[in-house]
């Protein structure tokens, strides 16, 4: 095992990075079992109180899955950004943005169909959002300049992340001291809101969201850059685990270890059955059109008061799930890829 002092002198040459040993396809179905996760986790929001969900949802950690797609996030980023910088910011336009104008719009037909009416179960979603705030959602500056849709509450972390994304390029040519540094200083800064009672990071403005959950996006960056070496896998099951359990966000009891166990399948999974490996790439592609439009599309089946069987719920979010992807998703980047190959023979 090489040092760690070794480790975070290391400045990462990306011309030298060598073959990820962290299986792809497994982090294609932990993508989409997280996102089922969270589609459970917030069907209770929608259905009535003695529906089965709502008890199964206790078990659900879904703010815990949200971390985790940040650790895969940071992953996958460190790899594109150190393989490919070339392009790297038109591509991450190119990925993200389609699926989630249309996730936006979703979100807004829930007060264009039904009106300022209470358009949730259990009342969330009392007054549409001013026309900045729906302006400026477009743009993904909820968390920095603006509050996210109520109607679409997980994009939170959508523009968090893609606040990381302007920093990746940066975050490649940094040493492993100072990210660690970083690390440290954003774990720190995760812990404030329960101890000062401060606006958590799903309702911070300013960017303050985004520097409370760098510590885990990081922790994905720095296991590509030293996923050989045993110091940052122990970081990552011991304090993903810690941080989570002392973080008072009235969110489910196994959050620490839903942490803690995501990482042991990501470091000991290489391989997985054949008929699981074939519809991996497809499963983890749903991922990100499951995640976002599922919330608006369940509000829409329960608007203005009426509840609806969870089943009804889950259904709908995986119906639009597979339309937003077959029809907007696919054939958007099915055009690029050809416009590319097109590009790189002339």
């Amino acid at each position: 095992m090489q040092t760690l002092s070794r480790g975070i002198e290391e400045q990462v040459n990306p011309e030298k990075r060598e073959i990820s040993r962290v299986s792809w396809s497994v982090l294609a179905i932990m993508r989409f079992y997280l996102a089922v996760m969270v589609v459970f986790y917030h069907v209770p929001f929608f259905c009535a109180s003695t529906d089965i969900a709502v008890k199964i949802s206790k078990f659900l950690p879904g703010y815990a899955a949200v971390l985790v797609f940040m650790l895969i996030s940071g992953y996958s980023i460190a790899h594109s950004a150190a393989t490919q910088p070339k392009g790297f910011y038109l591509r991450r336009i190119e990925r993200v943005f389609p699926v989630y104008l249309a996730s936006i719009v979703l979100a807004c037909l829930g007060w264009a169909i039904y009106g300022p009416a209470p358009v949730s179960a259990v009342g969330l979603f009392e007054a549409p959002a001013s026309v900045w705030t729906v302006v400026a959602n477009f743009f993904m500056l909820q968390g920095t300049l603006t509050d996210h849709l109520q109607t679409n509450q997980v994009t939170w972390s959508l523009s968090i992340e893609c606040l990381f994304y302007l920093f990746a390029p940066l975050f490649t040519r940094t040493s492993t001291r100072n990210l660690l540094i970083l690390w440290a200083v954003s774990a720190l800064l995760y812990l404030i809101p329960a101890a000062f009672h401060l606006p958590e990071p799903n309702s911070s403005k300013y960017g303050l969201g985004a520097i409370m959950l760098l510590w885990s996006w990081l922790i994905g960056f720095l296991i590509y850059r030293h996923q050989s070496e045993s110091w940052v896998w122990i970081l990552a099951l011991v304090s993903g685990g810690f941080l989570i359990s002392h973080y008072d966000l009235g969110v489910c009891v196994y959050s620490g270890y839903m942490y803690t166990l995501a990482v042991v399948v990501i470091m000991m999974v290489k391989t997985l059955p054949a008929w699981l490996n074939k519809i991996s790439g497809y499963l983890g592609d749903l991922s990100y059109p499951l995640y976002l439009v599922h919330f608006p599309t369940m509000l829409l089946l329960a608007c203005s008061g009426r509840t609806a069987p969870s089943w009804l719920l889950v259904l709908g979010a995986v119906i639009m799930t597979l339309l937003v992807y077959h029809v907007i998703d696919k054939p958007y980047r099915s055009k690029l890829k050809k416009a590319r190959m097109v590009s790189e023979l002339s």
